[in-house]
């Protein structure tokens, strides 16, 4: 069995007429996590330790170092 990646960039889109100063950092985002998703299902690394292990960094990364449980 394969896998599939399903990605949206939040509530709303990306207009086309947004100016490319704007729109191409977001889709440049976009693509950053497609990347690591790919890498990831890629690995060999049990999956939900992979998904929960993506879940906390995504997680850590918006949180101040202060609030972070210590490992």
């Amino acid at each position: 069995m394969g896998w599939a990646i399903a990605l949206h960039g939040g509530a709303g889109d990306i207009p086309l007429d947004l100016p490319p100063e704007r729109r191409e950092p977001r889709e440049a985002a976009l693509r950053h996590c497609l990347d690591i998703g790919v890498a990831a299902l890629s690995n060999p690394i049990n999956p939900l330790w992979t998904s929960s292990n993506l879940w906390y960094n995504s997680i850590s990364l918006s949180l101040p170092l202060s609030l972070l449980p210590s490992i």
